[in-house]
């Protein structure tokens, strides 16, 4: 068993948010019952995923301080 090191990426969370929107959050094959992850928590994974890109690269350009005359913490992004 590998363990996953790699953050998961915005086109990972799409596709799992897409497969609940197209086939829903619980599934049978073969007699067995699966169920995906919670659509809810996909969408809020997302924005959290989303915001963390956003502040990124806006802390490493500068944007940010220079925009709103503050520091990233003073963000709308904040958590």
């Amino acid at each position: 068993m590998s363990i996953e090191t790699d953050p998961i990426t915005l086109d990972e969370i799409n596709t799992a948010i897409r497969s609940i929107l197209l086939t829903g959050m619980s599934y049978g094959i073969g007699g067995r019952a699966m169920t995906r992850a919670d659509l809810k928590d996909l969408m809020a994974l997302k924005r959290h995923v989303i915001k963390n890109s956003l502040r990124a690269t806006a802390d490493g350009a500068g944007m940010i301080t220079e925009i709103r005359g503050g520091s990233s913490e003073d963000s709308e992004w904040g958590d």
